[in-house]
Parts: structure tokens; sequence; C-alpha cells
């Protein structure tokens, strides 16, 4: 299963990214700077996005576009 982790660089991101190599997933990293847009047209099973929430509605409307399920693991929601 190929998963898209959107703030691979991040605190949350950074741990979460080792522990789905160690389970056999592949990941995408996705880093402030990238194109999520075009990370989402390689066709990722799952994105996880661990960002912030000044940016985690448009990443999710993104991944609904791209027909690409999406979890969201931001803090930090109100």
């Amino acid at each position: 299963m190929k998963v898209l982790v959107v703030g691979c660089d991040g605190k949350m991101g950074q741990p979460a990214v080792v522990a789905l190599e160690k389970a056999g997933f592949e990941c995408i990293g996705c880093r402030r700077g990238d194109s999520l847009k075009d990370m989402l047209d390689t066709q990722p099973d799952v994105m996880l996005d661990l960002t912030e929430p000044a940016v985690v509605f448009e990443h999710a409307n993104l991944a609904i576009e791209a027909n690409v399920p999406a979890v969201i693991g931001t803090s930090g929601l109100t």
C-alpha cells in the first residue's frame, strides 16, 4: 500500500514514516514547498496529513478531488 505522508519532516511525520515503512508500507513524503496536487497525481492509496490547521482543509479538499482517501492527524483543530 502506498501512503502519501504530508508533513513527513515534522514532529509527527518523521516517526510516522518510520513506523509505516517498518510495517511494510511504501511512503511518499510531501514536504513544505512540494506540490501536493502533483503528489496526489501519483495515485497513492491513502493520504496521511500531519501538517497544521492553516492548510489541512485545503489538503483534504485536494485529496477529495483526486479521489484519494485521507486520514487527518493534524493537531490543534477546533
